[in-house]
């Protein structure tokens, strides 16, 4: 599924029910804060498998990244629009990723000191 076609099932779906706050402007910053958690996900498990198995670190992380992407968006779009709704609410603390993974490292690099 393309981005694209992302947009536009949700639109579409957001058309049946007829939510006026449902713009490509808001798809698109769900779609991005999404996109950061799952950045954030896949960056905190590379770095945890990075302590066991180096070499592997950053395939996990990339791979784990585009599996979340491609599963999550997928869903999203083949679900009514009171999943997005979810989805939407959920994204706005892509913040607290951040600073729980920051946390992790952190706390991963005291204890093997």
């Amino acid at each position: 599924m393309t981005y694209e076609g992302f947009t536009q099932r949700v639109l579409e779906e957001g058309a049946k029910v007829n939510d006026s706050k449902l713009t490509r402007k808001t798809v698109r910053n769900t779609t991005i804060r999404l996109m950061i958690i799952f950045a954030e996900l896949s960056i905190a498990t590379g770095y945890l498998i990075s302590c066991v198995l180096k070499p592997v670190a950053i395939f996990a992380g990339i791979v784990l990244f585009m599996t979340l992407t491609y599963v999550s968006l997928e869903y999203i779009a083949a679900s009514d629009n009171a999943m997005y709704t979810k989805w939407n609410k959920f994204s706005k603390f892509w913040w607290l990723g951040l600073v729980l993974m920051i946390i992790a490292v952190l706390a991963i690099r005291l204890n093997l000191k």
